[in-house]
């Protein structure tokens, strides 16, 4: 069987539209990144350690709880 020649000009333009499908493929995923992400993970964003999600950012640590605590008891 003899093996056909491709043409220049389809090696060229076979190369040029490899690389405008991969460019299209990362640009999707790019685009619809936060949709993908939610998708496969459905949970959220994870916080970092030390931090509280409570409502309108009132935060207390472990050292102002602990002293509060103390008061709280002390008080009859």
């Amino acid at each position: 069987m003899k093996r056909r020649k491709r043409g220049w000009f389809a090696l060229i333009g076979l190369s040029i539209a490899a690389v405008f499908i991969v460019w299209l493929l990362a640009f999707l995923l790019w685009l619809l990144w936060p949709n993908l992400r939610e998708l496969l993970w459905p949970e959220g964003v994870k916080t970092a350690p030390g931090t509280d999600q409570r409502p309108g950012g009132e935060q207390i640590y472990e050292e102002e709880r602990k002293q509060l605590e103390e008061i709280l008891k002390r008080k009859p």
